[in-house]
């Protein structure tokens, strides 16, 4: 009997627990969308290069980077970039004490500068390959084809 009581609560709990975790991948991913719609209406297109200027704070932040999937997805102009989310997220984390960041995508990938431009990397978009094929194809997508051109 006391053996019963004890395995219902330990099934309880259980439940409890797969409850909670998909109440957090919940909160995480509408966090992810959000950051994504701010991200795409505050980008200004750069029509001499063909690139995309992002918030680099959106861009890095914990809400878009705390997005469920493996990969982010940007859809440019010229096609789809893919990061890897551990990326950026390493990126947050060393550039944590820099002020002047700036960010910008093309075809070619995501291109991150700071200091003057001193400093930088380029996340070269991951192409499809048969070996991630199945993870890129669940990756988090942002729109970013439909942003207007900056006023010159």
């Amino acid at each position: 009997m006391q053996v019963d009581a004890w395995e219902a609560n330990k099934s309880r709990e259980k439940e409890a627990r797969q409850l909670r975790k998909g109440q957090a991948a919940k909160r995480r991913t509408q966090r992810a969308i959000a950051a994504g719609k701010l991200l795409s209406d505050t980008a200004e297109m750069q029509t001499a290069h063909g690139s995309v200027v992002v918030d680099a704070a959106v861009l890095l932040g914990t809400a878009l980077t705390a997005a469920c999937e493996d990969y982010l997805a940007f859809d440019v102009p010229d096609g789809r970039v893919y990061v890897k989310r551990t990326r950026l997220v390493h990126a947050r984390k060393a550039l944590r004490g820099h002020l002047d960041v700036a960010a910008w995508l093309d075809r070619d990938g995501v291109h991150i500068r700071w200091r003057g431009g001193l400093g930088g990397l380029n996340f070269i978009s991951v192409r499809k390959a048969r070996d991630n094929a199945h993870k890129l194809s669940a990756a988090f997508v942002v729109d970013l084809r439909n942003v207007e051109a900056k006023a010159a």
